[in-house]
């Protein structure tokens, strides 16, 4: 990601088509979108974006009028197309923080083997054997998740509670799958779902999974 690249992404235009407010208002934006909750990032942005103002008016960058309508200009960030929903199914939640982690976590490690992760073997050595080569999500590459708790009592766990453990992190792949073939009509049938892949998925004259 790139400032260039923020600005696509936040505002839906180049960067040089960007006004005096949205400049200052994209200095105070994380130029990975999926890094923190839109509406957070659109609170500090703001902050920011009167700083910046206030400096560029008072070394002479930007005139009084130029202030004046940059400070009235009515602006809002598009949240990124990127979205991630998880609904659970734990009975009843006797902690919901912890659950909400517990869920957290599961998807991220999800995307992590969905899009990333990989052990390559070559002639029987395992050729992946650092964070150098094995590659794993940071924290800016994992969207925020949405995570919802079904409202149900299991009559066998305590006080109708359920085990949650790893479930998080079983459907994150077929999702992303289903997400690529929605986008592309073309289903990925390998982990990880790589930028190379799908390259050679959507090039390829013969469609793996064709859709119906």
């Amino acid at each position: 990601y790139g400032v260039a690249a923020a600005a696509l992404n936040y505002f839906g235009k180049p960067l040089d088509q960007l006004s005096l407010a949205e400049t200052a208002m994209l200095a105070g934006l994380p130029q990975n979108p999926y890094y923190a909750n839109p509406v957070a990032n659109f609170e500090r942005a703001t902050q920011r974006q009167r700083v910046v103002l206030e400096r560029m008016h008072v070394t002479g960058v930007i005139t009084e009028k130029q202030l004046s309508t940059a400070r009235a200009e009515k602006l809002n960030i598009r949240t990124p197309g990127l979205r991630s929903v998880h609904a659970a199914d734990a009975g009843v939640v006797l902690n919901p923080e912890q659950l909400r982690g517990q869920v957290e976590g599961g998807v991220a490690q999800g995307f992590g083997s969905a899009l990333q992760e990989e052990v390559r073997i070559e002639d029987g050595v395992v050729t992946t054997r650092s964070f150098r080569d094995y590659r794993v999500s940071q924290i800016g590459q994992v969207p925020h998740t949405e995570v919802l708790f079904a409202d149900t009592v299991d009559p066998v766990g305590p006080l109708g509670a359920k085990s949650m453990s790893e479930a998080p992190y079983n459907p994150v792949a077929p999702a992303v799958a289903n997400a690529v073939r929605d986008a592309t009509g073309r289903r990925p049938r390998e982990l990880p779902m790589s930028r190379d892949r799908i390259w050679r998925l959507l090039t390829s004259e013969e469609d793996p999974c064709p859709t119906p």
